[in-house]
């Protein structure tokens, strides 16, 4: 059989394991006989959801490596009121994070172009190529992305999450 240079890849989590996620990637690319270029169908969690959801958006590992050498990491610490001791610590008793993450939401948004997981849906645009793992602290829950966001609503709203759109 002829090797077809494409895999499909689940990323496990862990904050600094992206970077060797990275690592782990640019040495498929590199295979001497057996180079994986392209990732088809990809699932994380954490830090292995950042990673499959660039490279199911269109990006490789080239791409990957070359975000992680221009990101400063620093800049996701937003914070409340009070610095991260007192107004992180409270945060986390309120929302169940130290930061609020909207900026690296945003920066992560740019970074995908705006994409949303209707642009990683298969050819014949019935199930999405990207999973993600997520868990739904208030209820318990375990959550596989997109999948499960019909589940959900936007507070104040009435309508259901529609992942084409998210």
């Amino acid at each position: 059989m002829e090797w077809i240079e494409e895999a499909d890849g689940v990323f496990r989590g862990g904050g600094v394991k992206g970077l060797g996620l990275a690592g782990a990637l640019l040495g498929f690319a590199e295979h001497p006989e057996k180079p994986v270029k392209k990732w088809v169908n990809v699932a994380g969690a954490s830090a292995g959801a950042i990673i499959a959801c660039y490279l199911a958006c269109g990006h490789d590992a080239d791409d990957i490596a070359a975000l992680m050498t221009k990101t400063s990491f620093g800049q996701f610490q937003d914070f409340p009121p009070g610095g991260e001791l007192l107004g992180g610590g409270l945060n986390l008793l309120r929302r169940h994070g130290l930061a609020h993450g909207e900026v690296f939401r945003k920066w992560f948004s740019k970074e995908l172009g705006g994409a949303t997981f209707a642009s990683t849906k298969t050819e014949d645009g019935k199930t999405s190529r990207l999973k993600l793992i997520a868990v739904d602290a208030t209820d318990r829950a375990l959550l596989v992305l997109p999948d499960d966001m019909p589940r959900y609503r936007r507070p104040g709203e009435s309508k259901s999450i529609d992942p084409d759109e998210f």
